[in-house]
């Protein structure tokens, strides 16, 4: 055996002693947990697939002399850059996940140069793939993050493994995904709208503000939820004598940004056809009023864990 394989295996050996010893079904203990770092845990990365950090990381390079230079080798970091379109007062950044797919949201904390020239901190908030997302700075330096994953019921792969990543950002600025664990559904007894649990953590750090120590806390829950994937849906719209003004239909692939609504149209029925796990086509109905801005869809392929949320927004006459 050659000295890098050796090496190698012992890597291994390290990390499925401490995977062994996670426990399963969130992205770490309910618990409340203090930490000395000052990395703050910052939002959650959820894959289909765990990372492999070692393809990431220049394994070769890399002296493990004790479990705490492991944490550092279970570490992706996230390439952000400051997209074109936007200036410096108003910066917007785009993050790189290493083309890794997957679905998230977090706050940063980036920096801008204010009115005056002057380099200040904002938080922004990000997320893809996540729904119902909740933002909240609860103080300077507390979170409250919250949101929902929708699962394909109708996915090829009945029994699916979810993992789900803490992200972090250290006193730098950098933005990393750390290693997290692992939750495992089956479909193939659950019907549209079935929750199916959660991930969830809490960190909390002691911050040094002005001489004066506080604690802030980190609050960062995801639910899941199944859901059947949408293949197409009509929008009725619909008089003052409950008649049929005009019937629209569309195929999911061709949902519009915006309907807009005819003059005479006093409420809508969005009537959403879509395919449960026995490959059977659900039809569900809805009733909105001018008092609704939007309505949501949920589309997947076969092939795809996740769904995607689509939103329709209405504008009425």
């Amino acid at each position: 055996m050659t000295k890098n394989r050796f090496k190698n295996l012992l890597k291994i050996l390290v990390l499925v002693f401490l995977i062994s010893n996670l426990t399963a079904c969130n992205l770490a203990s309910k618990d409340s947990e203090k930490v000395e770092s000052k990395d703050k845990m910052i939002g959650v990365f959820v894959t289909e697939e765990a990372i492999n950090f070692e393809a990431f990381n220049n394994s070769e390079e890399i002296e493990i002399n004790d479990l705490s230079e492991l944490d550092k080798f279970r570490r992706l970091y996230v390439t952000k850059s400051l997209d074109k379109d936007y200036d410096n007062e108003y910066p917007k950044y785009n993050y790189d996940f290493k083309g890794i797919k997957g679905a998230y949201m977090f706050i940063a904390k980036e920096a801008h140069l204010d009115e005056h020239g002057e380099k200040v901190f904002c938080d922004y908030c990000e997320q893809d793939g996540i729904a119902d997302a909740y933002f909240q700075v609860k103080d300077k330096d507390s979170i409250d993050l919250k949101g929902t994953l929708y699962l394909n019921i109708n996915s090829d792969y009945h029994n699916f493994c979810i993992n789900g990543n803490p992200m972090y950002q250290d006193s730098e600025g950098n933005i990393y995904i750390s290693s997290g664990n692992a939750m495992v559904f089956s479909s193939e007894h659950y019907s549209d709208g079935y929750s199916s649990g959660s991930i969830s953590r809490n960190e909390k750090y002691e911050v040094n503000n002005m001489g004066e120590k506080t604690t802030s806390s980190q609050d960062i829950k995801v639910d899941f939820v199944f859901k059947n994937p949408c293949q197409s849906f009509k929008i009725l719209e619909m008089d003052d004598n409950n008649q049929i003004i005009k019937t629209n239909e569309f195929e999911i692939t061709k949902t519009p940004e915006i309907f807009k609504v005819s003059e005479d149209t006093t409420y809508l029925i969005i009537e959403e056809s879509s395919l449960n796990h026995d490959n059977e086509i659900e039809v569900k109905r809805a009733l909105l009023n001018k008092k609704d801005e939007d309505f949501k869809l949920y589309t997947a392929d076969k092939e795809d864990s996740f769904c995607e949320e689509l939103i329709v927004y209405l504008e009425w006459e």
